[in-house]
């Protein structure tokens, strides 16, 4: 990314990815990913790839509101982005807003009702909710429609752990020993 950024310093997703994910996520550099998000929506305000990058940085240092706001503003960019409207529930459960989380669920699912990756927020605002049949109904259809991400397994087998449903959370337990020993 350093050199597409030295042949192009324009090019706002390189900043953005630099930025954000390197310095940000994997390095610990917050100043300096904050600067480069910063500098990539300046680049390319109407990118809800920018926005959205940008939203997980702030989630990562806890602020949660200011993530919020890049991902409601991505949802106003390209309001049929399945990914865009998943994180948005995901900032919405970062500030513990059950409710809204649970509203934005519904809607991202009618826009793209198998993505895993919005059910498996969608579970995670049942489960925040403590509603355990939806939450564990949500991270089943994650996980099938996942191709069984790990982290949709653990998440499943913890609903139904939390739930009561020891036996069954064992074998999502077992799936996830039997992947890590492959």
């Amino acid at each position: 990314f350093e050199t597409a950024i030295r042949l192009d310093p324009n090019l706002a997703v390189a900043h953005v990815v630099f930025g954000g994910i390197i310095e940000g996520v994997m390095e610990w550099n917050w100043s300096l990913a904050e600067s480069r998000c910063r500098k990539a929506i300046a680049l390319d305000p109407r990118s809800p790839q920018i926005r959205s990058v940008f939203g997980v940085l702030l989630s990562v240092v806890g602020r949660h509101d200011e993530a919020v706001v890049m991902y409601r503003r991505a949802v106003e960019l390209d309001p049929l982005g399945p990914v865009w409207n998943a994180f948005l529930i995901e900032g919405l459960l970062g500030r513990r807003d059950w409710a809204g989380a649970l509203q934005q669920a519904e809607s991202t699912l009618e826009v793209a009702p198998e993505y895993w990756f919005a059910l498996q927020f969608a579970g995670q605002a049942h489960a925040a909710s403590g509603r355990w049949d939806e939450a564990i109904a949500k991270f089943e259809r994650a996980v099938a429609a996942s191709a069984e991400v790990p982290y949709a397994i653990g998440l499943l087998g913890n609903a139904l752990a939390k739930a009561g449903r020891r036996d069954e959370a064992r074998q999502q337990l077992a799936k996830l020993r039997a992947r890590a020993e492959s």
